[in-house]
Protein backbone atom coordinates (compact mmCIF):
# COMPACT_ATOMS: atom_id res chain seq x y z
CA UNK A 1 0.00 0.00 0.00
CA UNK A 2 0.87 3.89 -0.82
CA UNK A 3 -0.01 6.27 1.48
CA UNK A 4 -2.25 9.25 0.13
CA UNK A 5 0.82 11.38 -0.49
CA UNK A 6 2.46 9.19 -2.65
CA UNK A 7 5.61 8.82 -1.06
CA UNK A 8 7.21 5.33 -0.55
CA UNK A 9 6.70 3.57 3.10
CA UNK A 10 9.57 3.70 5.39
CA UNK A 11 10.00 -0.07 5.50
CA UNK A 12 10.14 -0.67 1.31
CA UNK A 13 12.72 2.20 0.76
CA UNK A 14 16.01 1.40 -0.75
CA UNK A 15 19.24 2.76 1.06
CA UNK A 16 20.57 6.39 -0.08
CA UNK A 17 23.79 4.32 -1.01
CA UNK A 18 24.60 0.55 -0.94
CA UNK A 19 26.78 -0.43 1.89
CA UNK A 20 29.54 -0.76 -0.64
CA UNK A 21 29.40 2.43 -2.35
CA UNK A 22 29.28 4.13 1.45
CA UNK A 23 32.48 2.54 2.13
CA UNK A 24 34.01 3.65 -0.93
CA UNK A 25 33.36 7.00 -0.05
CA UNK A 26 35.60 6.71 3.34
CA UNK A 27 38.44 5.08 1.53
CA UNK A 28 41.45 6.41 -0.31
CA UNK A 29 41.16 4.85 -4.13
CA UNK A 30 45.54 3.37 -3.98
CA UNK A 31 45.54 3.78 -7.51
CA UNK A 32 45.10 7.73 -7.59
CA UNK A 33 47.93 7.54 -4.65
CA UNK A 34 50.73 6.91 -7.02
CA UNK A 35 49.58 10.07 -8.75
CA UNK A 36 49.80 12.23 -6.13
CA UNK A 37 52.80 14.34 -5.07
CA UNK A 38 53.94 16.69 -2.33
CA UNK A 39 52.34 20.05 -3.62
CA UNK A 40 55.68 21.55 -1.75
CA UNK A 41 58.45 20.07 -3.57
CA UNK A 42 56.73 17.39 -6.22
CA UNK A 43 58.25 14.13 -4.31
CA UNK A 44 56.81 10.91 -3.70
CA UNK A 45 54.23 10.22 -0.94
CA UNK A 46 54.21 7.90 1.76
CA UNK A 47 50.91 6.37 2.72
CA UNK A 48 50.23 6.56 6.46
CA UNK A 49 47.74 4.19 8.22
CA UNK A 50 45.50 3.80 11.67
CA UNK A 51 45.62 0.79 13.79
CA UNK A 52 42.67 -0.35 12.07
CA UNK A 53 45.15 -0.01 8.29
CA UNK A 54 42.79 3.04 7.43
CA UNK A 55 44.54 5.81 5.38
CA UNK A 56 45.10 8.55 7.61
CA UNK A 57 47.97 10.63 5.76
CA UNK A 58 50.19 11.19 3.25
CA UNK A 59 53.90 11.95 4.18
CA UNK A 60 56.62 14.05 2.21
CA UNK A 61 59.64 11.98 4.03
CA UNK A 62 61.51 15.39 2.04
CA UNK A 63 60.29 18.09 3.58
CA UNK A 64 58.75 16.07 6.54
CA UNK A 65 55.42 16.85 5.77
CA UNK A 66 52.12 14.99 6.66
CA UNK A 67 49.00 15.52 4.52
CA UNK A 68 45.56 14.81 6.24
CA UNK A 69 42.95 12.39 4.54
CA UNK A 70 39.75 13.65 5.94
CA UNK A 71 36.40 11.64 4.92
CA UNK A 72 39.06 9.80 1.79
CA UNK A 73 40.17 12.49 0.36
CA UNK A 74 43.61 14.11 0.79
CA UNK A 75 43.61 17.24 1.65
CA UNK A 76 46.90 18.44 0.14
CA UNK A 77 47.11 22.46 1.31
CA UNK A 78 50.65 23.51 3.00
CA UNK A 79 48.95 24.78 5.24
CA UNK A 80 46.99 21.89 6.70
CA UNK A 81 50.00 19.72 6.82
CA UNK A 82 51.39 18.41 9.88
CA UNK A 83 55.20 19.27 10.53
CA UNK A 84 56.62 15.51 11.64
CA UNK A 85 60.26 16.97 12.40
CA UNK A 86 60.25 15.65 15.50
CA UNK A 87 58.86 11.95 14.81
CA UNK A 88 61.53 11.49 11.89
CA UNK A 89 64.75 13.30 13.19
CA UNK A 90 66.22 9.88 12.07
CA UNK A 91 66.03 10.20 8.34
Amino acid sequence: LQPACGLVPCAHRQPALPFIAARALVTMDHRLINLLVCPVCKGPLELLRDDVQRPTELLCPADRLAFPIRDGIPVMLEGEARSTENRFSDR
